[in-house]
């Protein structure tokens, strides 16, 4: 008796007494058997699988024409698998060396062939080498020449003689002497211009503070390039001297200067007029946003990718103050309440609120739905501030330090696709309409006051990141995104 228990028990699926139950309950069902065993029950209706349960036991029967099939099929597959192990073997030993990875001249990489291949002519293989040895990545015996490119600033004048470019033109029939905000504004409805800036992508735009007559770009072609709104449309300057994407540039509040900063660690200050470089740093690790303080020309803040924001003199070239208490690197920021308040965004998920020249955050606002804020911009009242939200949101804040810089719900932007990208958005100068990029070439803007989407511009193929609007002009836009293109709307 006791060996016919045990006998029993060796069986799978089988059990007794009181645990019997127990197993019924965590015996598999067909829809949760492996794929293999799914296999055996799949038959043709002509073909009836008799089933015959015997306590927890389940015996099937299959005719002896379908075993033989699925024995010949395992088989058969067993076989092919060992073959394709056995061949892959055999043409790993043919494969032929990467060669040395410090010569770029003989250095195959990936690009390696194997013996007796005929896939790849001779013809291509050369082609291959040549365009390794034309690679725009320097070598490292050229790190030096390279660390001098970065250090050395030209300007190229494209127009036939020297003009003045930051006095508006004449000819224009917008009076450059107005207030911005002080003009009803609308959506544009047309092209006027498309400026075809810089390869690969633009990474920043702006229109000249106060009058707009000029748009100032950059781009990952490491170049900065400043164009005609009126006339022509002319490509007026253009300012050499990053060695990689210029990731943000930005003119102080008169427009007689501007800033920009770079993938290169370098950081510099143009005079707009005449393209010298009037100064510049070396950064640890590279900047990712600098911008001058509203108040004062001679101020500027950086933040960079360790998360640090700095405070620059340029009278002095000291540092002011620093503030320190972001996880993450620095996307943005702006000036609110007259100067007196700057508000960052992070990587790390939070918009920060300080004093400016405190290392002290006042706020922090954490992100909605835990997703990055990557783009600020202020209403031009100064009573609130926009986020872009990664959750393809644009989330509003109030401004005053007597409400807590608390969130207003009822000012929630929603429609536009985001899909990782950081894009831009921006205000009409009046404050009646808010716009904003798009990760599918949409350009989108909403009425302030009921938060609803007025229109959708087609503008390009790829994302729209960076839009900027005319200070003065009462629909003119210029967006820009992947394509290396620049829009002129009006």
């Amino acid at each position: 008796m006791f060996h016919a228990e045990l006998g029993m028990s060796l069986v799978s699926g089988y059990s007794s007494g009181s645990d019997e139950e127990s197993d019924r309950n965590k015996r598999p069902s067909d829809a949760n058997l492996d794929f293999e065993q799914s296999k055996l029950l799949d038959k043709p209706a002509s073909m009836p699988v008799e089933k015959t349960v015997t306590g927890d036991m389940q015996h099937i029967k299959i005719d002896a024409t379908s075993f033989k099939r699925r024995k010949r099929f395992f088989e058969e597959s067993r076989i092919s698998n060992a073959e394709f192990k056995n061949d892959s073997k055999t043409i790993k030993k043919t494969r032929k060396g990467s060669g040395d990875p410090y010569n770029y001249a003989s250095y195959l990489g990936p690009w390696a062939g194997y013996d007796n291949d005929d896939s790849s002519s001779s013809e291509e293989i050369e082609d291959s080498k040549e365009n390794l040895k034309n690679f725009s990545v320097p070598k490292e015996d050229d790190a030096e020449d390279y660390r001098k490119a970065a250090e050395t600033e030209t300007t190229e004048l494209f127009e036939k003689k020297q003009v003045p470019i930051l006095h508006p033109p004449s000819q224009s029939k917008i009076d450059f002497n107005g207030t911005p905000g002080e003009q009803k504004c609308y959506v544009p409805r047309k092209v006027l211009f498309t400026y075809h800036a810089h390869e690969n992508g633009v990474q920043m735009l702006q229109f000249l503070p106060k009058t707009g007559h000029l748009i100032l770009s950059s781009g990952n072609d490491n170049n900065i390039k400043i164009w005609e709104v009126y006339g022509r449309h002319k490509l007026l300057r253009g300012y050499y001297g990053h060695t990689k994407p210029v990731n943000y540039i930005n003119f102080s509040q008169d427009g007689t200067k501007f800033i920009s900063c770079s993938y290169d660690k370098y950081v510099k200050i143009w005079d707009t007029e005449k393209g010298t470089c009037i100064n510049k740093l070396k950064l640890r690790s590279y900047p990712t946003v600098a911008k001058f303080n509203p108040k004062k020309n001679n101020e500027f803040l950086i933040g960079n990718a360790k998360a640090n924001i700095e405070h620059y003199d340029l009278n002095s070239n000291d540092i002011v103050q620093s503030y320190e208490s972001h996880r993450g690197a620095i996307n943005d920021m702006i000036f609110i309440n007259d100067g007196t308040n700057l508000v960052t965004s992070s990587a790390d998920k939070t918009i920060k609120i300080w004093n400016l020249g405190v290392n002290m955050p006042i706020k922090e606002i954490k992100g909605t739905k835990q997703q990055s804020m990557p783009s600020l911009q202020m209403h031009p009242s100064g009573k609130y501030f926009c986020a872009q939200s990664m959750d393809n949101t644009i989330v509003t804040f109030t401004t005053k330090k007597n409400d807590k810089f608390r969130r207003i719900r009822k000012k929630t932007f929603a429609g536009h696709h985001s899909a990782g990208y950081a894009i831009d958005i921006q205000f009409t100068p009046d404050g009646r309409s808010l716009a904003s990029g798009d990760a599918f070439g949409f350009t989108y803007f909403w009425d302030w006051k009921t938060t609803k989407l007025i229109k959708k511009i087609k503008t390009d193929d790829q994302p729209i990141t960076k839009i900027d609007t005319h200070p003065l002009e009462s629909s003119m836009m210029a967006m820009a995104g992947s394509t290396g293109k620049i829009f002129l709307y009006d």
